[in-house]
């Protein structure tokens, strides 16, 4: 385990802030010509960094890595999913974030503009729901008050009542795990819609993810419960102060869990379930509802909490933080991306209940750095493509962005918005995204 550079730092958190204003001119709901500003304040200097023209249109970049795989930094490559074992590796989009790390990194380039190849129509609202992918491309999308699979041309495959919105995932072994009975039980079923197996849970649980060795991690309340593929259960810890914790464990590639707890300290458990040890909460820490730990580019950890983003590890160096008053931040992505420009970061958070803020920097030192602000409030589940491209769902539509400051497009593009849920990648860089009672997939 790289644990050598996160024990020391889990108890330093905050210490050296960086603080960003400014900018939020680029909106979401298209449009070019504009250049954004974001103002970074760190140990005492202030610079204000310009973005790039938006007169480059797409991505506008290639990533020099085989598909699957993105590049570390420091000239190689290196698997966008650290933790292969975790759930089937064939599958393109099998959990919240792409992979048990939650990287939020598609396997191809995605969209740029608004192309849509089909859309299905799908009951419930999609808010607190997401789309996970299998590897035969079954897409699976829970909603409000069902569970419903799509084939790759949208046909309906079958569809079950699940009450209450939560995110599923496709286990090592396939079949399809979700929160159901309004967060109090854990089902498994088969790809085909047979029920393989159901569990209660000791409290309401909204996500369910894996292991880096295949079980099925569920959080409910203080309580973390890891069961094997049959739903026996392995092992169960429980906070020891009584604190509810983050809604979604991390899989950490040597076989730990990360999870985030109330108070903003993080937890480290071995990988039977053993608590490695308890992060001293500072008093500027926070934790921000839904915000999850994730694992990036040569096994960097990155976390949000609060008004606060940390990372340290790997490509973004011994520590970073990134300080946005007034915002409660969750973590988009991370994106080694190339030698020239290093590591590309983005955040996202909510300002209020009713406009996000979209923050994409493209090194460790928050340089050369942008932000959005957007309509509605954040869904989870964005993702960027390899190009470095930023998706973002709100409760007003989904927005795409270059990873150069141009806003790329909106869908829908009706007056208004629409309410929309996660999103997920496909394996050839197809964009789903259920919005207003239907999955769309939207061509690259």
């Amino acid at each position: 385990m790289r644990a050598s550079f996160l024990l020391p730092l889990a108890f330093g958190l905050g210490a050296c802030g960086t603080s960003v204003s400014g900018g939020g001119g680029a909106g979401g709901a298209g449009g070019s010509g504009t250049t954004d500003s974001v103002t970074v304040t760190s140990t005492g200097t202030t610079t204000t960094i310009a973005s790039a023209s938006s007169s480059t249109t797409g991505g506008g970049e290639v990533n020099p890595c085989p598909p699957g795989e993105a590049p570390t930094g420091q000239g190689g490559c290196e698997p966008i999913c650290s933790t292969p074992d975790a759930n089937p590796p064939d599958a393109p989009w099998p959990v919240y974030g792409g992979c048990a790390t939650h990287r939020g990194l598609g396997r191809q380039n995605g969209p740029e503009s608004v192309n849509v190849l089909w859309s299905a129509p799908i009951s419930g609202d999609p808010r607190g729901g997401a789309i996970v992918i299998d590897g035969a491309g079954r897409l699976f999308v829970t909603t409000s008050d069902a569970l419903t699979a799509l084939d790759t041309q949208g046909t309906l495959l079958w569809s079950t009542p699940v009450t209450g919105a939560s995110v599923p995932m496709v286990a090592a072994d396939g079949h399809v795990i979700v929160v159901a009975d309004g967060g109090q039980s854990v089902v498994s079923f088969t790809p085909d819609g047979t029920l393989a197996w159901s569990a209660a849970l000791p409290g309401a649980a909204p996500f369910v993810t894996a292991a880096t060795d295949g079980r099925i991690l569920v959080v409910a309340g203080t309580t973390l419960t890891a069961f094997s593929l049959g739903g026996e259960i392995d092992w169960v810890w429980t906070d020891p102060d009584g604190l509810a914790l983050g809604p979604l464990a991390t899989a950490y590639p040597d076989g730990s869990t990360w999870i985030m707890r109330e108070d903003g300290a993080l937890v480290l458990l071995d990988a039977t379930g053993l608590l490695v040890y308890i992060s001293r909460v500072l008093p500027s820490d926070g934790v921000t509802p839904g915000a999850v730990a994730t694992v990036g580019p040569e096994d960097s950890l990155a976390w949000a909490g609060g008004d606060e983003w940390n990372a340290v590890g790997g490509t973004l160096g011994e520590y970073a933080s990134l300080e946005t008053p007034g915002l409660q931040l969750q973590l988009l992505s991370l994106l080694t991306f190339s030698s020239d420009d290093g590591v590309a970061l983005s955040v996202v958070g909510p300002r209020g209940a009713s406009q996000t803020d979209f923050f994409s920097f493209l090194d460790a030192g928050f340089v050369g750095g942008w932000d959005a602000t957007l309509p509605g409030s954040p869904q989870g589940g964005e993702l960027l493509g390899p190009d470095a491209t930023g998706y973002v769902a709100t409760t007003e539509g989904l927005f795409g962005f270059a990873r150069r400051a141009e806003p790329l497009f909106s869908f829908p593009a009706a007056a208004g918005g629409s309410v929309c849920g996660g999103v997920a990648m496909g394996a050839t860089g197809v964009l789903y995204v259920a919005c207003d009672g239907a999955v769309h997939a939207l061509g690259p």
